[in-house]
Order: C-alpha cells, then sequence, then structure tokens
C-alpha cells in the first residue's frame, strides 16, 4: 500500500481525510433529518451509539493522530484538529438558533468535551451506552442554559 504514497505519513494523512469527510457528511446528514435543537443533538448523540456498536469501532482515529504524532507531524495533526473544529462548527450551527453566540460556543464545546470522552471510554469498556449518558447529560446541560436565558 505504501507504494501508491509518498510515506507513511502521507497515507495517514489521505486516511485521516477520508474519514473526516465520511463523519462530517454523515453526521450532517443525520442531523438534517430532524427539527428542533434537541433532535438533532440527539440525532449526533444516535450517530455515536450506532458507531460505538459497530464492529469496526477503535476509539478516535482523531485523537490517536494526535496522541502519535502530536506536534512532531503537524500535517497530520492539522487533520485531526481541524475535524474537531468542524465537530464544534457542526454543533454550534445546531445551537446558534436557540442560544446567543457566547452560549452556543460554550454550550458546543461541552458537549463536545461529553462526546469526546464517552467514545473514550466506550473504547477502553466496550460500552457504547456512554452515547446516551452522555445525551443525558447535555440534556441537563441544554435545560441549565436555558433556565438562565429566561
Amino acid at each position: 500500500m505504501y507504494n501508491n504514497f509518498e510515506g507513511r505519513e502521507t497515507l495517514a494523512r489521505e486516511v485521516l481525510e477520508w474519514r473526516h469527510r465520511g463523519v462530517i457528511e454523515e453526521l450532517t446528514a443525520r442531523i438534517a433529518t430532524v427539527e428542533g435543537v434537541d433532535a438533532k443533538l440527539k440525532a449526533f448523540f444516535d450517530w455515536h451509539e450506532e458507531w460505538f456498536t459497530s464492529e469496526v469501532f477503535t476509539g478516535c482515529l482523531f485523537e490517536r493522530a494526535i496522541g502519535e504524532y502530536g506536534l512532531s507531524e503537524p500535517e497530520l495533526s492539522e487533520v485531526a484538529v481541524r475535524h474537531k473544529k468542524a465537530l464544534l462548527t457542526l454543533l454550534e450551527g445546531v445551537l446558534q438558533g436557540e442560544f446567543d453566540a457566547s452560549e452556543t460556543k460554550r454550550l458546543a464545546g461541552v458537549i463536545l468535551m461529553l462526546i469526546d470522552g464517552a467514545t473514550a471510554h466506550a473504547r477502553a469498556f466496550r460500552d457504547p451506552r456512554t452515547a446516551r449518558h452522555a445525551w443525558r447529560a447535555t440534556q441537563a446541560l441544554l435545560a441549565e442554559a436555558r433556565q438562565r436565558s429566561t
């Protein structure tokens, strides 16, 4: 396989780019099928739960890339960071219809932390229910944010 690429890093970058496009496209399509902030966020978490239960689930490729390459291979870690930023943008797009810009940014960041933690937990303990637990925590977070905004 390396014969088709300039080296291991080029192959790794192409795999990361391919996975990035696929995940963002799937999540965007899933979220587009429902209306309302809660339903869209639930769709986001449902997608993750399905991924956690799939035979191909081995944790987050982007987290592993950041962990393995860090700053030593910025062309690889850049794809991983760009992926995380795209997830934040997707979440912000869902939240911005209901919350002001500051609260949208805060909520999106916390929700992404919950999903990242659920992903790590699901991988370590082979427990796909972590997506549901993260969703329930997100519901509490949203309720608290809504309470403050009234």
